[in-house]
């Protein structure tokens, strides 16, 4: 399933989108559907997809 696909399943399963829920943030988008970006910007984090990366700092 693509990017695309799954924003369209998202808004056509009643999902609110990320400018929808927090719309003090995002008062220039009219959060009505979710759009690819979004998507590829959840997908890509790895806080939503359950990697955690590691300090790589050097002591």
């Amino acid at each position: 399933m693509g990017i695309f696909a799954i924003a369209e399943g998202l808004t056509r399963d009643g999902i609110p989108s990320p400018s929808a829920h927090d719309r003090k943030r995002n008062r220039h988008r009219s959060g009505i559907a979710w759009s690819k970006g979004a998507v590829r910007v959840i997908l890509r984090n790895p806080r939503y997809t359950g990697h955690r990366r590691r300090a790589t700092g050097k002591t």
